[in-house]
Parts: structure tokens; C-alpha cells; sequence
């Protein structure tokens, strides 16, 4: 952490607006990892404000993902469902592909825990496409989303269907 919290001190004393959000967020990331929440909340909510003042969207919507996934912590998913809706609208708005997967994910798994499946399994099939269309088949995000979208085809019950996920597809990749 104190590399980073160097960092934001030199983002700050440079004053490059870009450089202050990417800094405060990274940092407000870092604590959410350290389940240091109120601190997370602080950068973060810094970050998303600093973003709107600039006209930042990919700032803006980095810091909303993070945002959704304290949210989900902490158990507000209607909050986490809002950010991360938002996020994953201002990556695709900005071209952001793998910020868009990223930000669908994290919504997939806020509806899958709200008892939304059917939604969540569309969110991660989505992130899945945008995964392989722009890292190609092979990649390990694309095992990772395979994974994930095989573990809630198993909690509805859909073994035939999850099995090929885990075995055949997920495990060709990170073999």
C-alpha cells in the first residue's frame, strides 16, 4: 500500500486529473482487497466524483465497478446492480471491451445472488463473447468466464450442460 499511497501523493501534487483518479482508485481497490471498506469507500467515492467533475467515463466507470463490488460486501445489491450496470454501459460507451466483460461479470454475479440466474447467465455469456472476440479462445479470461458460467449452470442443476465447460473447453485452455 505505500507505494500507492506514494503514488496518490505524487498524482495529487503533480495535479494531472487523469493520473489523481487512477491513483485514488488503485488505492481505494487495494483497501476493498484488505477489507479496509470505509477507506475503500473514501478513494473510491473520490475517485467516481473526480471522474464526473473531469468528464473521465472510463474513470468514471472503473470507480463504479469498484464501487459495486464494496456494494455487494456489504450486501446492498441493489446498489452493487446500479454501479455495475453503469459501469459495464460506460466501458462499451468508451470502447472499453475488457472493462465491459469485467463490469458484466460483476453484475452476473450480483443477479445470481439476488435469485436472478437467468439474467446473471446472460451477463456472463455476454462477458464470455467480448472475452473470446478480443482475446481469442485460448486465453485465461476466457477459462475464467467458462468457469464461472459452468459453476451456475451447476447451480441450476444443468450438470450436462456445465460439464463440457469445465472439462473439455475450460480445461483445454489452462492445460
Amino acid at each position: 500500500a505505500s507505494a500507492l499511497e506514494e503514488a496518490l501523493v505524487v498524482a495529487d501534487a503533480v495535479g494531472d486529473p487523469g493520473l489523481r483518479i487512477r491513483a485514488r482508485t488503485a488505492l481505494g481497490r487495494h483497501h476493498l482487497r484488505m477489507a479496509r471498506r470505509d477507506a475503500a469507500r473514501r478513494l473510491l467515492e473520490e475517485a467516481l466524483a473526480q471522474s464526473r467533475e473531469t468528464g473521465d467515463p472510463r474513470g468514471e466507470a472503473t470507480a463504479l465497478e469498484a464501487l459495486g463490488a464494496l456494494a455487494r460486501l456489504l450486501g446492498r445489491f441493489g446498489d452493487a446492480q446500479a454501479q455495475n450496470e453503469r459501469a459495464a454501459s460506460l466501458f462499451r460507451d468508451v470502447g472499453d471491451r475488457g472493462g465491459e466483460a469485467s463490469a458484466l461479470n460483476a453484475l452476473g454475479s450480483v443477479l445470481l445472488a439476488t435469485g436472478h440466474p437467468d439474467e446473471a447467465r446472460a451477463c456472463h455469456e455476454r462477458a464470455l463473447a467480448i472475452h473470446e472476440r478480443t482475446l481469442g479462445g485460448d486465453h485465461p479470461l476466457v477459462a475464467r468466464d467458462l468457469d464461472r458460467l459452468a459453476n451456475l449452470l451447476q447451480a441450476q442443476g444443468a450438470f450436462a450442460e456445465a460439464r463440457p465447460l469445465h472439462f473439455s473447453e475450460g480445461l483445454a485452455i489452462v492445460s
